[in-house]
C-alpha cells in the first residue's frame, strides 16, 4: 500500500540547497524548500529584512515620530556683507562675475539642465572668493555620494525609521598634501579628510520632481543629515537644499540625545532673475538676491560660527 502522507512542507534541519537536493523526493518539494530558505535565510543570518525608506520619501510626520523639531535659521545679511567685503578684496568682483555667469546660463542652457548648471556655478563662488596664494588646502566636491542604511530612532518612544539614499554633492576643504580619496569616496572618507567644520552637504530634488515645492524635500534632507551625523559621530551637520532656482540652508544639531533642525527662508533666484529681464525687478534687487545665496554658501564653506553671522531661533 502506498504512503499518502503529505511531505510537501519544508525539510527540517537542512542548512543548504545541497541538503535539500539530497533529501527532496521531487522537483515540487525542492522548489518549496528553496522558497523556504530564501525566506528564513536572511533572518537566520541576522540581516536586516525591513526595507529602508529613501530620503526623498521622508515626511514631516516621520520627523515628528522621531521627536525631531524644526526651527528658524536667520542670516545677519548686513553684518555678513560688511565682514566679507573687508576680509576678501575680490568679494564684490566675484558677486558681479557670478551675476554675469548666471545670466549666460539662463540664456543659453537647455531648460532641464539650467538648475544643475546654476548649482555648479554657485557652489564654487565661495571657493574663488576665499582663495589665497598662501593656502595649503584644496577645494573638493564629490557627487552622488551614497548614505548607507541607517536606523533613526526616537529614544523616548522606541520608534525606529530605517532610511538610506544619496546626497547630491559634498563640498569640503582638505589639506593640499598627504590626502587621498578613492574613486568613489563615501561620506566617511570625505569627513575624515576635511578640515574641521569646513564641509557641507547639498541636496537636489531629482529631475522627475521638478515643479514640486522645495519645502517638500526638507524632511528628507534632515533625515539624511541625521544619518550622516550618527554614522560619523557628528553633533552638527550643515546642508543646502536647492534645485538651482530656489535655495534653502539648514543646520541639523544634536541636543541632549535628540535632534533639531534650523532652516532658512527660501531664496528665489529664478523669479528675481526673470523679473529683472522683464524690467520688473531692479538690478540692485537681483544683485542682493545673489549676494544672500553666496553669503550663506561662504559661511558654510568657512565653517563660521553663529551669533556674528546667523541666529538659530
Amino acid at each position: 500500500m502506498s504512503d499518502n502522507t503529505n511531505n510537501s512542507g519544508p525539510p527540517q534541519n537542512l542548512d543548504s540547497v545541497d541538503d535539500i537536493s539530497s533529501s527532496s523526493s521531487g522537483p515540487g518539494q525542492l522548489e518549496e524548500s528553496r522558497k523556504f530558505l530564501n525566506i528564513i535565510g536572511p533572518a537566520a543570518e541576522g540581516i536586516e529584512t525591513t526595507p529602508s525608506l529613501d530620503f526623498s520619501a521622508v515626511t514631516d510626520a516621520h520627523l515628528a515620530n522621531l521627536g525631531v523639531s524644526g526651527k528658524s535659521l536667520v542670516f545677519q545679511d548686513s553684518d555678513i556683507k560688511e565682514y566679507f567685503s573687508k576680509e576678501y578684496p575680490n568679494y564684490e568682483l566675484r558677486i558681479g562675475t557670478l551675476l554675469n555667469e548666471l545670466k549666460m546660463v539662463y540664456e543659453h542652457v537647455v531648460a532641464f539642465a539650467v538648475g544643475r548648471q546654476i548649482i555648479q556655478t554657485c557652489l564654487f563662488t565661495p571657493v574663488f572668493i576665499t582663495f589665497r596664494e598662501s593656502d595649503q588646502t584644496w577645494a573638493t566636491m564629490e557627487e552622488e555620494v551614497e548614505i548607507p542604511r541607517t536606523n533613526l530612532c526616537n529614544p523616548k518612544t522606541g520608534y525606529t525609521l530605517p532610511v538610506s539614499g544619496h546626497i547630491y554633492r559634498v563640498l569640503f576643504r582638505c589639506p593640499k598634501y598627504g590626502v587621498s580619496l578613492p574613486d568613489k569616496p563615501t561620506v566617511r572618507h570625505c569627513v575624515k579628510v576635511s578640515l574641521p567644520r569646513q564641509i557641507f552637504f547639498i541636496q537636489k530634488p531629482s529631475r522627475d520632481q521638478d515643479g514640486e515645492p522645495l519645502s517638500k524635500f526638507v524632511p528628507g534632507l534632515v533625515a539624511c543629515a541625521i544619518s550622516i551625523a550618527q554614522n560619523e559621530s557628528l553633533t552638527e551637520v550643515r546642508c543646502c537644499l536647492t534645485d538651482g532656482n530656489s535655495w534653502r540652508f539648514l543646520i541639523v544639531k544634536s541636543f541632549n540625545d535628540s535632534w533639531n533642525y534650523f532652516v532658512s527662508d527660501q531664496y528665489e533666484l529664478s523669479n528675481v532673475f526673470h523679473g529683472y529681464e522683464s524690467n520688473l525687478v531692479p538690478m540692485d534687487d537681483l544683485r542682493d538676491c545673489i549676494r544672500k545665496i553666496v553669503n550663506a554658501l561662504l559661511i558654510w564653506w568657512q565653517g563660521l560660527a553663529p551669533d556674528d553671522f546667523f541666529k538659530l531661533l
